[in-house]
């Protein structure tokens, strides 16, 4: 999860937990998942709530889904190579 203060608009808050990767297993599929957390981690720390911000998110979210898929479609190859 994001760590979002109490006092970021709802529409940042409703982010806070789109960026989970602890669920993943371990491997390639975490850790491309955790990169995306990380940055939305930072976007979060260092961009003021708005517009901006908000597209920001969920576009990084979005990246972050075809990017896990991908990865995960990568693990399972590998392993039943």
């Amino acid at each position: 999860m994001i760590n979002i203060g109490q006092y970021r608009h709802p529409a940042v808050h409703e982010f806070s937990d789109m960026f989970e990767f602890e669920h993943l297993p371990e491997g390639l599929p975490r850790e491309v998942s955790r990169t995306f957390h990380d940055h939305a981690q930072q976007l979060v720390d260092l961009l003021p709530d708005g517009p901006g911000l908000t597209r920001s998110l969920h576009r990084l979210w979005e990246a972050k889904n075809e990017a896990v898929f991908l990865a995960v479609r990568e693990a399972k190859k590998q392993a039943s190579a």
